[in-house]
């Protein structure tokens, strides 16, 4: 029988070497894995609780999702007295989504880490608020947007997904509603088309049936308007133009209609919400434009004073409601607190909204939704402070 090989003793202490290398290399794996997700936390502190915002804090976005983050912590601060939960240790903190689902995904497995988070206030686009859904389901954590918009989301109590201002696809009848109190009844409709585009122009014609008339239409998305359209659209007699594109192609509208001083009322939507318009807009020249979000620079009483500056700052109100509605939630727990009474109490949970009007959360969306009509004007600084209407589809 042959014996068994014996290891020398310089075979066996380069062994032992090898293996303290291998140890100490997956120990400092580890504890870098944990300093990057912070140490994994499996039971909730009693009387702690967090609400994660996930919003992006740095690139294009970064100026919203700081507005955001802001309106959210001076919302805690107000609503933590008012609600008696003084007792509680509240916290805010920000996640940068950054401009990917991916980067929104990673936020959220970060915050859902924390069995103190209690609520998710963010993202700001569709496809984040998706992928924040997907990362945290079965988890128990309500997500509540305070500025998408689109309606693909699944809003549910069910999934746990909620929404704060109106869906994109209601600027459609309260176009119609805008351009009927205007009496503006003959129209040109210029359009870019889009998915967007399309989430308004379908129920925009739905509730202009037998309301408003067509004078004429174009596709404006592939040419710049041109001398031929331009006159079409004054031949037409149209009593206003109604836009659904974005800001730069608008640009090239007004420079157009200028230049062949044509001067026709322009009723647009959210995608020309922009502030470089200002300097584009000639003397005299009326625009008009709807928007689910909510400014208001005349705002009094309780609003008024936890925003402060940020009462002119888009999604400001809608970042005091998500977080009124998840405070709320929380006060009411009996046997439970934290997640668990959020998660439970958030769909029956209402709040008083402005001028003293019950706000509840139905199938997710929080109701009655309004959109709003502001003016455009000639300059950034008066660009978006106070609308002109609002309309309740």
């Amino acid at each position: 029988m042959e014996s068994k090989p014996q290891l020398s003793s310089r075979e066996k202490h380069n062994l032992l070497i090898y293996a303290l290398a291998v140890a100490g290399v997956l120990g400092l794996f580890l504890a870098l894995g944990w300093i990057r997700l912070g140490a994994p936390m499996n039971v909730p502190s009693m009387h702690n609780a967090e609400i994660a915002v996930l919003v992006p804090l740095e690139g294009d976005e970064a100026a919203n999702g700081k507005n955001i983050l802001d309106a959210v912590i001076k919302s805690k601060e107000y609503f933590v007295v008012r609600l008696e939960l003084t007792d509680c240790n509240i916290t805010i903190r920000g996640y940068d989504t950054g401009n990917s689902a991916d980067s929104a995904a990673w936020a959220a497995f970060r915050a859902a880490r924390n069995p103190n988070t209690i609520a998710i206030i963010g993202p700001i686009d569709a496809r984040q608020v998706k992928a924040v859904e997907s990362t945290v389901i079965g988890k128990n954590i309500p997500i509540i947007t305070p500025a998408s918009t689109t309606p693909d989301i699944n809003l549910s109590s069910d999934n746990g997904v909620y929404r704060v201002p109106a869906a994109d696809d209601l600027q459609g009848p309260a176009l119609v509603d805008f351009l009927v109190q205007k009496q503006f009844s003959n129209v040109y409709l210029l359009i870019e088309p889009n998915s967007y585009v399309e989430h308004i122009l379908n129920p925009m014609k739905t509730a202009s049936a037998g309301r408003i008339k067509f004078v004429g239409s174009a596709d404006v998305s592939q040419t710049d308007p041109n001398v031929d359209l331009i006159q079409s659209i004054k031949d037409s007699k149209a009593d206003a133009i109604v836009y659904l594109g974005g800001s730069s192609g608008l640009i090239v509208l007004l420079q157009g209609l200028e230049e062949k001083n044509v001067n026709i009322p322009i009723v647009g939507v959210d995608s020309i919400n922009d502030p470089k318009l200002a300097k584009s807009l000639p003397s005299g020249q009326e625009l008009f434009f709807t928007s689910p979000i909510y400014v208001n620079n005349n705002i009094t009483g309780g609003y008024g004073d936890l925003l402060g500056a940020n009462v002119v700052k888009p999604y400001g109100f809608e970042s005091v409601e998500a977080t009124w509605l998840v405070l709320k939630a929380l006060s009411a727990g009996t046997d439970e607190f934290g997640r668990e009474a959020v998660w439970k109490n958030l769909p029956n949970t209402f709040i008083v909204g402005i001028d003293a009007q019950r706000l509840e959360l139905i199938e997710g969306q929080l109701s009655p939704t309004y959109i709003y009509v502001y003016k455009g004007e000639n300059h950034e600084a008066s660009w978006f402070l106070k609308p002109e209407n609002a309309f309740r589809p």
